[in-house]
């Protein structure tokens, strides 16, 4: 759940604004065709913000230069550097130079604009932070094109997931002039994911002129441990400031004690949710029964003790296939939440307009289940809603695959940063594609789970007391006739985000929890 906090960001004011470099003709003789250029880097006015860390110079230090035709990078060596502030480079390029350090984040030249990346992961260190860029014909100027957040971490964090409404990260063209002018490519992003194991100040590089009001932060050390907070600052980011954000040892956690997967997802245009940690069950127990999620997503009961044996329970059974019932049809709460066998269909209501007895309310304010229909929010967040870029596929909402041994749809968050050294998803946002198209470990799907994935399982359908597995069927809130209601429908060669089917037939139940926005 998202704290709202006041003042959680202050700025340093760093000017980290660059480097200068000149032409100097020297008085030993130059290589034939190579021109050697000076380097400045001028020290911030300030460097509270920054911990005792200023731009400089290093040997190792790459930089980017290009004529806009031909392009290379120069290394320094320690020689080459005179001082913290200066350094001595040499290059055979000729015409209108442009420079990129580190050059790491170059991204090109294209009609006179500075092509730069800036990254969506990153290990926190300044050195990624710190993106400058120049242009001249043979007297460069540095200058810094990003704005820069500080944030403290400690070492059970296992990543920052900083995420805004409008493009921070990814692929940008910088304008240079007196002023830069920053402006978003072809393929930006709205998130920067920090991941360290270590405590300590840590930096990220965002695009300027983000409104901070639209920026969340979420510290994570497992996806249903985690704490988020969203700025109130009216404010927006400044190029070339440093501005420190947030010290998230501090936060109070979730815990797990709520059970929401920390990752956000659009399901109208105006409404976010967070989704359950697992299918919905519910475990016999002495005559009644208790609600909880199961513990991981990938878990359901299936064909076995428990939706095969309703009314006639074992201590400990489970069930997670549950009929469609209208509100207040019993007194009886079984039955009422759809723990019923009966396949009349007047035993789950009769009438086109029936209000679902929804299962969120057994599970506390803020739970519901999604709407259905193609006016609804399954259909809104699986085939409407934009989203991140996976592996080249805009949009990437959702991608069949086989998640420890289980069958089902991976769904991807708003904003989503595949993490690095797991197999990127193949056939993302196709309907006939078949599960084994993606496979992932438990180690894989638990980079996926913390990056914000959800993972629903083909848990099958019932039919009285009688299962039949391998298709994913989920409940909406939303009735399709009188004796039917919307679900998400998927299976190897298929997949509907607005399907319909009989009440009286058990289904999986997967809540959301709604986001003050």
């Amino acid at each position: 759940m998202k704290k709202t906090i006041s003042n959680i960001l202050f700025a340093a004011l760093v000017v980290l604004a660059a480097a200068s470099c000149q032409k100097e003709l020297g008085s030993e003789a130059q290589s034939e065709g190579f021109r050697t250029i000076t380097c400045y880097m001028e020290t911030p006015s300030d460097t509270k913000a920054l911990g005792g860390i200023t731009p400089q110079w290093v040997e190792g230090a790459k930089i980017w230069i290009s004529n806009g035709t031909s392009s290379e990078t120069v290394t320094l060596a320690e020689g080459d550097i005179t001082g913290n502030n200066k350094a001595i480079i040499s290059t055979s390029l000729t015409g209108t130079l442009y420079a990129v350090y580190p050059a790491s984040a170059q991204n090109g030249v294209t009609e006179g604009k500075i092509g730069i990346k800036i990254p969506t992961s990153t290990d926190g260190g300044f050195e990624n932070a710190h993106i400058a860029v120049a242009k001249g014909d043979g007297t460069l100027s540095f200058k810094n094109a990003v704005t820069i957040l500080k944030i403290t971490t400690e070492a059970a964090t296992a990543a920052v997931n900083v995420a805004s409404t409008a493009n921070i990260s990814g692929e940008f063209s910088v304008t240079y002039g007196e002023s830069l002018t920053v402006e978003a490519g072809s393929n930006p992003a709205r998130s920067v994911t920090l991941t360290s194991s270590e405590a300590g100040a840590k930096f990220v590089a965002i695009a300027p002129d983000a409104a901070f009001n639209a920026v969340t932060f979420t510290a994570i050390k497992s996806a249903t441990n985690w704490a988020a907070k969203t700025s109130t600052s009216s404010s927006t980011a400044a190029i070339n400031t440093v501005y420190t954000v947030a010290d998230v040892s501090s936060w109070t956690y979730t815990d797990d004690s709520n059970g929401s997967l920390w990752a956000q997802f659009s399901v109208s245009a105006t409404k976010k949710v967070r989704f359950a940690k697992g299918n919905l069950q519910a475990m016999y127990s002495g005559g009644s029964y208790t609600w909880a999620f199961a513990s991981n997503q990938y878990d359901y009961v299936g064909n076995a003790a428990g939706n095969t044996s309703i009314g006639s329970h074992d201590d400990n059974a489970k069930v997670d296939l549950f009929g469609w019932t209208v509100k207040d049809k019993y007194s009886d709460g079984i039955k009422q939440y759809g723990i019923n066998t009966s396949e009349t269909a007047s035993d789950y209501g009769d009438s086109a307009s029936d209000e679902l007895s929804d299962w969120g309310t057994l599970m506390g304010s803020g739970w519901r289940t999604p709407t259905g229909g193609e006016s609804g929010e399954w259909y809104y967040l699986l085939n409407t809603r934009s989203a991140s870029t996976v592996d080249g596929t805009a949009d990437a909402r959702y991608v069949k695959a086989t998640v420890c041994e289980k069958v089902g749809l991976i769904i991807f968050p708003d904003v989503y940063i595949h993490p690095s050294g797991v197999t990127a998803p193949t056939n993302i946002n196709t309907s006939d594609a078949f599960f084994a198209g993606n496979t992932y470990d438990s180690s894989a799907w638990s980079q996926m789970e913390s990056a914000g994935c959800v993972f629903l399982p083909a848990a099958g359908i019932r039919g009285g007391s009688s299962v039949n597995g391998g298709d994913g069927h989920y409940w909406s809130a939303t009735p399709a006739g009188s004796d039917s209601a919307y679900l998400l429908y998927f299976v190897d060669y298929d997949f509907s985000p607005a399907d319909s089917y009989y009440r009286s037939s058990g289904q999986s139940v997967r809540l959301v929890y709604s986001v003050s926005n």
